[in-house]
């Protein structure tokens, strides 16, 4: 009896042991849960497209400097690398200082997107890459929604000395790779798609290209963006990334008590809404930026105003409308002023081409 005893009370003992060696081994050993984050400058559209993808293969949210402030609340400072994407003038080392950090930048923005691309390369090699302008990178914002790396280009091949080398880098370092213009031939020439051997994703406008970009991605559900911002479109992009979603950039909609109730409009009324929002845009701001009592938002391509729906179907039985644009304060429109009657029309057209029940 006492043998089992002592035969049970040492197994316990050594269970305990292991126990307690293995979750000291996991605390002595927490580089094994290190994580790889990507830092750029929430100013820098191109530091932004190119850091996506990169932030995206490691699968971590992408953090951007914004005036000098840094959110560093999810870096752990003791086991967790940083990768800094541009020079000092983007994101200064004064910021992270005590971090463990790793900067890629080139003599410029072209350069800078190669090194990144690189890098990104000796850690997993790829057999593909994204070209974007250099000038208008904001054409591949929705690249950021993959972790294939983004190059820049110029918009045609000119011949110049830096344009040459520039060039000449980009062919060099890209001439075993798949390469895949997004924009059209308005932001990169068919004569530059031609000198790269490059394919091309575009539609008519970003809207459409984010479309046909995103039937690549093959995703079931797709996270949607009414933003202009290239850094707020970034900072989507890599959320959709991470929760495995599609990334599309959209035109318009009308949301009332935070409930879409009227999204990408006909091509009747999306000109006629466009039109009156730009004078609408123009109008002298008469009072606060004040939501308050305004249920009903309309986004316009990244512009966004406030209105009571309530006021403009019922606008018969009002001598005024407050609209209230957001960011920047409100305006009234009267009876009197003619854009009164074109706003209330429109609005009420949009609602009935979506079969909105309050609406005659």
């Amino acid at each position: 009896m006492k043998k089992i005893i002592f035969t049970l009370v040492a197994s316990i003992a050594l269970i305990m042991s292991l126990l307690f060696y293995t979750k000291s081994y996991s605390d002595d050993n927490s580089e094994t849960s290190s994580k790889t984050f990507v830092v750029a400058s929430a100013s820098s559209d191109s530091d932004l497209i190119v850091a996506a993808p990169l932030s995206n293969f490691f699968n971590t949210d992408l953090i951007t400097n914004n005036k000098g402030k840094i959110n560093t609340s999810k870096i752990n400072k003791k086991t967790d690398k940083v990768i800094i994407i541009g020079g000092e003038n983007s994101v200064s080392s004064n910021l992270l200082k005590g971090y463990n950090t790793e900067r890629l930048s080139g003599k410029n923005k072209y350069e800078t997107a190669l090194k990144v691309f690189k890098y990104r390369n000796n850690i997993e090699k790829i057999d593909s890459v994204y070209l974007t302008s250099g000038k208008k990178p904001s054409d591949a914002v929705v690249a950021a929604a993959n972790s294939i790396p983004v190059l820049l280009t110029i918009p045609e091949p000119i011949d110049t000395v830096q344009k040459r080398e520039t060039l000449g880098n980009l062919k060099k370092e890209t001439k075993d790779y798949k390469k895949i213009i997004i924009g059209g031939t308005a932001s990169v020439s068919d004569r530059m798609s031609k000198f790269l051997d490059a394919d091309r994703i575009s539609g008519m406008n970003r809207f459409e290209t984010s479309e046909k970009f995103n039937t690549t991605l093959d995703r079931k559900s797709n996270l949607e963006s009414y933003s202009d911002k290239v850094s707020e479109n970034v900072r989507l992009a890599n959320i959709a990334y991470l929760e495995d979603k599609g990334f599309l950039l959209k035109r318009m909609k009308i949301v009332e008590n935070n409930k879409v109730i009227a999204k990408n409009f006909s091509p009747n009324t999306t000109p006629k809404l466009r039109e009156i929002s730009e004078k609408i845009s123009s109008m002298p701001i008469t009072g606060p930026d004040d939501e308050s009592g305004l249920n009903t938002r309309i986004y316009d391509d990244g512009t966004a105003c406030n209105i009571s729906l309530d006021d403009v179907i019922s606008a018969s039985k009002k001598n005024s409308i407050k609209i209230n644009i957001h960011g920047e304060g409100s305006i009234t429109l009267t009876k009197k002023d003619k854009l009164y009657q074109e706003f209330i029309d429109v609005i009420n057209e949009i609602l009935r081409e979506e079969g909105y029940k309050k609406v005659v």
